[in-house]
């Protein structure tokens, strides 16, 4: 579970674009990741890394879903609209 706001944890704005969310991530996994850093920091990365992994998944899923159900809200107005008006 997340700890933080999952723009904090990636570093961005809450105005952001999923590329943005993207950049971000791989940035901040290439950094964290364990099997790159010391041995010694191992711990740390890891549960950076991990943070960092589900703050991603978290807004991606969030942005996709707020696209695909905006989507479905206007054909369901216009199916209504068009219903309507008939």
């Amino acid at each position: 579970m997340l700890a933080k706001n999952p723009y904090e944890v990636l570093e961005i704005s809450c105005s952001c674009t999923n590329e943005d969310i993207m950049n971000a991530y791989r940035r901040l996994s290439l950094k964290y990741n364990p099997k790159r850093q010391n041995p010694k920091e191992y711990a740390v990365n890891s549960f950076y890394f991990h943070q960092v992994s589900e703050a991603f998944v978290v807004l991606i899923d969030r942005k996709y879903n707020l696209k695909i159900t905006v989507k479905l809200l206007i054909n369901i107005f216009i199916t209504l609209t068009l219903t309507y008006n008939s």
